[in-house]
């Protein structure tokens, strides 16, 4: 099962209201009844609320920063253009984002999916944060920018480094480790551990563990 986590503290405010910022949009089922919004007719308004710590899900793919957003307005004028950009930082490192040019009135969803190299350069996941800034950049009638729901999501499931210790060198287990326990006649969830138990030992008492339980299998075989 993929991870979802969510705001749970302000960063910076900007001057985005109300404040706290992070329990406006921090809801486990997207909702648009309360809501965070910029400064009238912002220029680059900035706020970042931090995310709930998670655990290294050892994998590259399946990154994913959800959000719902709109502009709101009032009053006459030529329409206000209102961009908001999506950011994903660890600490003060930009990890990846994304623009919304001539964002429209009415929440929508909106999300995007980190690259590869992306996931890769995550060294902490314990420091991420989500930024947004809101910037008319034309019209005349006031403007600014609303959100209503943030999230991030990324894979779950046994890893192992097959050569090196860098994320790219990672892959899931799952079905290798169900072919492997189908050809010996091995406990899954043993064998997950054990191979879990890699990233704190040294690989040779992984290798001799393992040994132990092909052995074990063997004679219990007989």
């Amino acid at each position: 099962m993929p991870t979802f986590v969510r705001p749970d503290g302000d960063q910076s405010t900007g001057n985005w209201t109300s404040t706290p910022l992070w329990q406006k949009i921090d809801e486990v089922t997207p909702s648009d009844t309360d809501f965070v919004q910029s400064e009238n007719d912002p220029s680059n308004d900035t706020m970042e609320v931090t995310l709930e710590n998670q655990t290294d899900p050892a994998s590259s793919s399946g990154h994913i920063v959800r959000y719902r957003y709109q502009k709101g307005q009032s009053g006459g004028g030529a329409p206000g253009i209102i961009d908001i950009t999506f950011s994903l930082y660890q600490g003060t490192t930009l990890i990846a984002e994304t623009t919304h040019n001539g964002v429209a009135t009415g929440f929508v969803a909106g999300s995007f999916t980190l690259s590869g190299a992306e996931a890769d350069n995550i060294t902490d996941y314990n420091d991420l944060r989500v930024r947004v800034l809101a910037n008319k950049s034309s019209g005349t009638r006031t403007s600014w920018g609303e959100v209503s729901w943030a999230e991030f999501e990324t894979p779950s499931g046994a890893v192992v480094s097959l050569a090196g210790s860098g994320p790219s060198h990672q892959m899931g287990l799952e079905p290798l480790l169900e072919t492997v326990c189908l050809w010996w006649g091995l406990d899954l969830t043993l064998l997950m551990v054990m191979l879990l138990l890699a990233k704190l030992f040294p690989l040779w008492v992984l290798v001799l563990l393992l040994r132990m339980v092909v052995v074990q299998s063997i004679f219990a075989g007989d």
